[in-house]
């Protein structure tokens, strides 16, 4: 580390009227012959040191025989070596009107704190002449802290997936430049995400690709800042940056993320099910499959093991060309764990569908009954929900306490 120029600098003429403890034919001494006032650091943030051990020995020392110091007592430097010398040092006390935060061009002022009472006893004993005044430095030589950008190499890490995103760590290598600062982080635009979700209906979602993640430097304890850094040479060049959220992916969180081609896709896979289970399986004839909509799902928080589910709703009309009859039913293709990745792109298993499970039991205890989701018509079993409200009971609002719905379906 740099430290500034150390330097004695007199102001000007002595500020107050000169004190004297006189006598005739007595030592005069002048305290502020042994005032040497030291300045380092850098500017703006310097520090002011008086050179106590001249104040305190040399005045001593110089006049030892005035002080009543033998001959070895001086050799010796021994300036505390009798009562005298004591009285001198118990007596005599100054002070630093600014001591820290300096800058080159500050004045700072050495007062002196002098028990007059005791020092006049002492002058008239040792026949002495104290002279002494508060005295004016101007500081100078501090150099100046070098410029610097704390943020420079800042890596902010991430932990968990979309939509549950946080900041785990920010990396700030810069930092160790100035050891000591504090740095804080706020997302700016979750924030205000979180303070317009007053209501229940919302996910608990964090932070988001193009969000703002402000990050600050502070000095502790309430010190100033530009102070704290110039005190290790440095200047910020700025005490906040924002950063922009990017590179995260995870999981669908919004219906409006999944792009109609694969919408499409997903579509076309339940429906060519259904027409494969119709042709191969049916007495009757499936006479339309219309899509009324989608049921997506997000989960609330991230304690939910599947994130997402999405729901393709079918109105279901079966004909029996035998007879005339016809049914009106509801059927469901469901995907779960829609990906996204940190440009957009949405992903999906298309394979990965279920569809309504139920069963007819033609023998043994249940012989006659259906089970599971598929209901009866005279001696028909459909697999699926005879009304729509059944299957939004069973699919989305038991769910509701973990999970958020979108719904596009139409009736």
């Amino acid at each position: 580390m740099k430290r500034g120029k150390k330097g004695l600098v007199l102001a000007g003429a002595l500020l107050l009227t000169m004190f004297a403890l006189t006598g005739c034919g007595k030592t005069k001494i002048n305290l502020n012959d042994y005032v040497e006032v030291n300045f380092s650091g850098y500017n703006t943030a310097g520090q002011a040191e008086i050179n106590e051990l001249k104040i305190r020995n040399d005045i001593i020392l110089d006049h030892w025989e005035t002080f009543g110091l033998t001959e070895e007592q001086h050799e010796n430097e021994q300036a505390a070596a009798n009562e005298d010398t004591r009285q001198f040092v118990e007596s005599v006390s100054y002070s630093l009107d600014k001591m820290s935060g300096l800058q080159n061009g500050d004045a700072v002022t050495l007062q002196w704190n002098v028990q007059e009472k005791e020092l006049d006893e002492l002058a008239k004993k040792i026949k002495a002449e104290f002279v002494y005044s508060d005295m004016t430095f101007t500081v100078e030589g501090l150099e100046e802290p070098e410029d610097w950008d704390p943020f420079e190499g800042t890596e902010i890490n991430y932990r968990g997936k979309l939509p549950f995103v946080s900041v785990d760590y920010i990396e700030h290598p810069a930092g160790s430049d100035v050891p000591g600062l504090i740095w804080t982080n706020s997302d700016t635009d979750f924030n205000n995400r979180a303070e317009e979700s007053a209501d229940a209906e919302h996910i608990s979602r964090g932070l988001e690709n193009g969000d703002t993640i402000t990050v600050n430097i502070s000095a502790p304890d309430g010190q100033d800042i530009m102070q704290f850094c110039a005190m290790q040479g440095k200047r910020p060049i700025a005490l906040s940056k924002d950063f922009t959220v990017e590179g995260l992916d995870g999981y669908v969180y919004d219906f409006s993320q999944i792009p109609a081609d694969l919408l499409k896709q997903m579509d076309e896979k339940v429906q060519g099910i259904l027409q494969e289970e119709a042709e191969n399986t049916w007495d009757w004839r499936l006479a339309e499959m219309k899509l009324l909509g989608n049921y997506f799902l997000c989960a609330r928080d991230e304690g939910m093991s599947t994130p997402n589910y999405l729901y393709f709703i079918y109105e279901i009309t079966a004909v029996d060309d035998s007879t005339g009859n016809s049914q009106i039913y509801y059927y469901y293709g469901r995907y779960r764990n829609l990906k996204i990745a940190s440009d957009g792109t949405v992903s999906v298993d298309v394979e990965d569908v279920a569809t309504p499970d139920g069963k007819y039991y033609n023998w043994g205890m249940y012989a006659g009954e259906v089970h599971g989701e598929a209901f009866m018509k005279g001696d028909v079993y459909f697999i699926g929900y005879e009304h729509l409200n059944e299957l939004y009971e069973d699919k989305v609002q038991q769910w509701d306490d973990r999970y958020i719905c979108t719904s596009t379906v139409n009736q």
